[in-house]
């Protein structure tokens, strides 16, 4: 099935998958109409729909293989993709995430700064002066793919903190957890990206709008303290 007006086109995934490609590349223009398809889709909620999981340019429909046909599946875009245009826009939230940008917490930084042939305080407020547009989460839970930075050079480090910041092409992303990570690390975060014990783990959702705020050194190991204080706290049940 293809629809003219949002070049949408419905392709098996598995046996008990179905990818909806929306417009065919990766670009900002199109994580919007995915995540307006998404949530379309989930208003209608037929009994077989398991899950919705969107993409750069797509969302994947897990389905009860043995209660869904490939007709249904269609159909279901179809309703939804003609509900999204006669939908009003659903204006998106916006995160705002505190960074403390180089020294110990930005070991890409000076790599960034001779690459862009910008200083310190360029990158930053280059950084910050965007509204990026976490077009899905991957890679490890939690972990927003940002898009709207200029494309940058990444360099591959054996471990990277949580919370550290870093970019890599056309994004910027936050590391939820420890992990290896090739992209360019120029500050660090101290809020939690990802926690089980909140009823919505991931603090950045797909479709959601992201801003990052410079803060001091000092600042930074304030909140960390807080943080840590608070975790404390709920592990005593306090």
């Amino acid at each position: 099935m293809e629809s003219q007006e949002w070049a949408v086109s419905v392709v098996q995934d598995g046996d008990s998958c179905w990818l909806v490609v929306v417009g065919g590349d990766v670009s900002p223009s199109n994580s919007p109409r995915v995540h307006a398809l998404q949530r379309a889709v989930e208003t209608l909620s037929p009994a077989w729909l398991v899950e919705t999981v969107p993409g750069y340019c797509s969302l994947g429909l897990v389905v009860q293989p043995l209660q869904v046909s490939l007709e249904e599946v269609e159909e279901l875009v179809s309703t939804a993709a003609r509900n999204v245009t006669a939908a009003p826009l659903v204006q998106p939230r916006t995160v705002t995430i505190p960074v403390c940008y180089g020294g110990a917490y930005g070991p890409d930084m000076e790599a960034v700064c001779q690459q862009s042939g910008l200083s310190e305080q360029g990158v930053v407020q280059r950084h910050t002066a965007a509204i990026y547009q976490c077009s899905m989460l991957g890679f490890l839970p939690g972990f927003p793919y940002l898009m709207g930075l200029d494309p940058q050079l990444a360099t591959p480090r054996a471990v990277v903190p949580a919370g550290s910041v870093g970019i890599a092409g056309a994004q910027t992303g936050v590391y939820p957890v420890s992990s290896p990570g090739g992209w360019n690390i120029i500050g660090r975060t101290p809020l939690t990206l990802f926690d089980l014990s909140r009823e919505q783990p991931s603090l950045v959702q797909a479709g959601d709008l992201v801003r990052f705020s410079p803060i001091s050194l000092q600042e930074f190991e304030e909140q960390q303290s807080h943080k840590m204080l608070s975790t404390g706290m709920r592990c005593y049940g306090v």
